[in-house]
């Protein structure tokens, strides 16, 4: 720590011999307490507006990594959403149903979904950990249906699928932006809608899953650049 004038100071922290980090501060400025957190009510049928509640955890993953939703901490969730406090830290090896109730009934608008650029099915997410902090990885959370995902009109990148079980692209049909698909290793039905996608530029596929050689070659033809892995 070190003051760089009489307004300003330092901090700055190693681990061992590498720089972690540098913070600087307004050494004479008060900060506003900060207030409990206040989370919306929840709303509509589980999912709502997708299918699949699985498939909004994902897109709630996803608003909060693009920092368009703040769920604060899983401490705080389940502070909110049980009649009595629990320590995460040490009772968190269970599933929190009245969590997982909150987060599938989160109300999202029109306006939220048009934040998503980047929708990752990754089960190491933060998102997981509301419902149930210590989990790790297993079936609970499988995406079985996209179904509503052309909601998020400006979806760029889809990547990362690893609790899809299945995958229907004709949901992804309509989404003019996307252009970056990472496809599962499962059953991926309709492949042939990728043609439909106008900005589709990246494709990585597992060996076996597109078995046309002729959808292949029609998706370079357009420009499409196709990894091919396993």
């Amino acid at each position: 720590m070190a003051d760089l004038s009489d307004h300003y100071r330092t901090v700055v922290e190693f681990h061992g011999d590498e720089l972690y980090s540098v913070e600087f501060f307004v050494r004479d400025a008060v900060y506003p307490a900060k207030g409990p957190m206040v989370f919306p009510a929840a709303s509509g049928p589980a999912g709502h507006p997708f299918v699949d509640p699985h498939f909004k955890l994902a897109v709630l993953s996803a608003l909060i990594e693009a920092d368009a939703i703040d769920l604060a901490e899983p401490q705080d969730l389940a502070d909110f959403v049980l009649p009595r406090h629990i320590d995460l830290g040490r009772d968190g090896y269970h599933f929190i149903p009245e969590a997982y109730d909150y987060l599938v009934r989160y109300p999202l608008t029109d306006a939220d979904l048009a934040q998503v650029d980047t929708i990752s099915f990754d089960g190491g997410a933060k998102i997981y950990r509301y419902c149930f902090y210590y989990w790790g990885w297993g079936t609970e959370f499988d995406i079985d249906s996209l179904e509503g995902i052309a909601r998020c009109a400006n979806l760029r990148v889809f990547r990362y699928p690893t609790l899809l079980v299945r995958l229907d692209l004709d949901h992804l049909a309509g989404l003019a932006r996307l252009a970056e698909i990472e496809l599962p290793a499962a059953e991926c039905r309709h492949p042939e809608r990728l043609l439909d996608l106008p900005a589709l530029k990246t494709l990585a596929v597992p060996r076996g899953v597109i078995a046309d050689p002729a959808l292949i070659a029609k998706l370079r033809q357009k420009g499409v650049s196709i990894r091919i892995a396993g």
